[in-house]
């Protein structure tokens, strides 16, 4: 796989480094010093000893002291890959699809994970995610208003909460609530 995929690029890089330094036998050997790593890396997860997510975090624990400093908004630094959507108490931030791969799924409730330890600086941490499944569509809650009737769609929202027993509050199975007159009132309520 290494050499249909990457040792021309790792040949191209070697060639500018040789252009730029005097040191020609370490470049010279370093196509092939990347591509022994690889075939053991890749034969560490064959051999079905860890698989990848396992070695990705094998891999960013060796650095835990290098990633307490670093921290980032805008880019989920457990992959690389996405902006991130999910605060972690020591100040990091994931995508959920690091959650996904990395946190574990609590039995009986589908689609919620939880963290014990912050991927990046590997602090203890508890943290719970509820993530929206990838069939959800956006979840909107209207309720219409209208005086009094406000008040009887805020006891029936209640009510529905009440008897679907459920973990969580009802607001937290919507993405967005609105409503008219007396019905933008009840949706505080349901927090």
């Amino acid at each position: 796989m290494f050499r249909a995929f990457y040792r021309e690029l790792c040949e191209t890089a070697v060639h500018h480094v040789q252009k730029q330094q005097a040191d020609t036998e370490i470049a010279s050997r370093l196509p092939t010093l990347v591509e022994e790593s690889f075939s053991l890396r890749l034969t560490h997860i064959n051999g079905e000893e860890e698989d990848a997510s396992m070695m990705h975090m094998r891999l960013m624990s060796m650095l835990k002291s290098k990633w307490a400093a670093i921290q980032s908004n805008r880019t989920c630094l457990g992959c690389l890959a996405r902006a991130p959507e999910n605060s972690l108490p020591c100040g990091h931030s994931v995508c959920d699809l690091c959650v996904r791969i990395f946190a574990t799924e609590k039995p009986q409730q589908p689609w919620t994970f939880s963290l014990s330890q912050c991927l990046l600086c590997r602090r203890s941490i508890q943290a719970t995610f509820r993530l929206k499944p990838p069939t959800a569509g956006v979840r909107i809650l209207s309720v219409d208003g209208g005086g009094i009737r406000g008040i009887v769609s805020l006891q029936w929202l209640l009510e529905l909460e009440s008897r679907l027993d459920l973990s969580n509050s009802l607001s937290d199975y919507f993405d967005f609530a609105l409503g008219t007159s007396s019905g933008k009132y009840s949706q505080p309520c349901l927090a």
